[in-house]
């Protein structure tokens, strides 16, 4: 079932989808520029009778058969009249330059500066997106390519080391080439640091480009409603000014009195016409050389690699656990002290910027252990984030991995629900104590926490947790040293 939407940031999503809606709105603007030229002449065909009004007729039929929606068809029917109006007299053209003709030159000129600052906004966080996707790039190939290197040259000292042909090792053709090597790890050091902010940056400028873009879709609408709806009056004041004519004119006025008029059927057609269809919203990851096992790599050297990658990210999770949990106390005391000064909607943005980043820390976390348990033959970790991991490659082999992320998971007004802290009362713990305890399964910790909350138990890494239940917001309630309380489970790896 094909679902029909109804709103400009669901229709015009994707690369080019705010694109094609200021070409549509523009498109619109243009209907109301020649309509202001079409009125005007009608106007003056009204002072002159009916040798010009067979002109503008034609002209206004052709303008309102290029467009679209009922609206459209109902200027194709206005013009359709005027061969009926030859008759009008010089009242009903001072008429039409007053009450239609001016007000559709300030509505054209109120669309246009209303639309300049909304697209200079998306325009700029368009360009920081593509800057920060080159610079991510380019740091992303620069750490492949010095691990290459690097890898080339241990194989080459571990040759130099062993000799050739029973000859003694060449010391001066190993000190070149520790040398080389020495100097290729400094430079993948910074190159590496360089990266991890790099893709950082990358992905707080993809959710500025989502937040402008939606944000700018929402206020196209707006602008665009507010121009239907003036055409819808304008036709209205048309009707009315039929109306007051002779009863000649009282055919030509039940035509107006009848047109079919319905501004959101106009913004369903222009969503189904011109819309380009929602967004696939995807979240870049990291990706590492030692990563993938089908990279030329020494074993050792790959498993200290992934080592420090995760560590890096375990660091990076913690932080952002940490930033949310302070967030949320901002947020808190705000509500309980209204005369905090403090701005509830940049606080659940930063909460929603933190819940995103937590989301690419684990992720690549995620990935990361898949590959050392590859390594040492273990079971992989099961997560439903890597099944909608997806990965592409350049010419030079270098991949990029992406996640799609679910709707629940984007804008800035849906729920942190990646870590956020479940709002049950202290006093729930006594009724655990009451309720018959069942183990579903146990699990072990992948890393440290810290309780913040009563009705939460502080974790580990290498504890064994029993888990009592799963929560569909992402915590668990376990026991562990006969206490029961509540932990995230993305803390934890589940013993199956």
């Amino acid at each position: 079932m094909v679902v029909e939407h109804t709103e400009f940031r669901h229709s015009f999503g994707g690369a080019n989808g705010f694109e094609e809606l200021k070409k549509y709105m523009r498109m619109g603007n243009d209907f109301c520029k020649e309509l202001t030229g079409v009125l005007t002449e009608r106007a003056d065909t009204e002072l002159a009778y009916a040798k010009n009004l067979n002109k503008t007729s034609l002209r206004l039929q052709k303008l309102a058969k290029d467009f679209h929606g009922n609206l459209s068809d109902a200027w194709l029917q206005v013009s359709i009249q005027f061969d009926a109006e030859a008759e009008m007299h010089r009242s009903l053209g001072l008429t039409l330059h007053e009450e239609l003709i001016k007000p559709m030159k300030i509505l054209v000129e109120n669309n246009n500066k209303s639309r300049k600052p909304v697209e200079i906004k998306v325009d700029k966080a368009v360009r920081n997106f593509a800057d920060k996707k080159a610079e991510d790039y380019k740091y992303r190939s620069r750490c492949f390519q010095l691990v290459k290197e690097i890898e080339k040259c241990m194989y080459s000292l571990d040759e130099a080391q062993k000799g050739v042909a029973g000859k003694p090792p060449n010391s001066k053709e190993i000190q070149k080439i520790e040398a080389q090597i020495s100097k290729s790890r400094e430079q993948l050091d910074k190159s590496e640091s360089k990266f991890h902010k790099a893709c950082s940056s990358f992905e707080l400028a993809r959710q500025d480009w989502q937040t402008e873009t939606l944000d700018a879709c929402n206020q196209m609408q707006l602008i665009e409603s507010d121009r239907l709806s003036q055409l819808e009056q304008l036709i209205k004041k048309i009707s009315l000014q039929m109306s007051l004519m002779s009863k000649k004119m009282l055919k030509i006025s039940d035509v107006y009195e009848h047109l079919d008029l319905n501004v959101q059927q106009d913004i369903r057609l222009a969503c189904k016409k011109y819309g380009t269809g929602p967004t696939e919203h995807m979240m870049h990851l990291y990706d590492i050389y030692a990563e993938n096992t089908k990279n030329m790599m020494n074993k050792d050297r790959r498993i200290e690699s992934l080592r420090k990658w995760a560590h890096m990210f375990q660091t990076d999770v913690a932080a952002q656990v940490k930033a949310r949990q302070g967030l949320e106390k901002v947020k808190l005391f705000s509500k309980e002290n209204p005369n905090f000064n403090s701005n509830e909607a940049d606080v659940d943005l930063k909460l929603e910027s933190v819940r995103l980043l937590q989301i690419l820390y684990e992720t690549s976390l995620l990935k990361i252990e898949s590959a050392l348990a590859e390594l040492n033959q273990q079971s992989k970790p099961v997560s439903e984030m890597l099944s909608r991991t997806s990965t592409t490659y350049d010419r030079q082999g270098v991949p990029c991995t992406s996640i799609r992320l679910d709707e629940c998971e984007l804008g800035v007004n849906t729920s942190v629900a990646s870590a956020a802290s479940p709002t049950i009362s202290p006093d729930d713990d006594s009724d655990w104590d009451d309720e018959p305890v069942k183990l579903i399964s146990k699990c072990t910790a992948k890393f440290d926490f810290k309780s913040s909350h009563d009705d939460e138990i502080t974790i580990r890494a290498g504890d064994q947790i029993e888990i009592l239940e799963k929560r569909d917001d992402g915590w668990w309630r376990g026991k562990l040293d006969d206490k029961i309380g509540l932990f995230p489970s993305t803390y934890v790896n589940e013993i199956i």
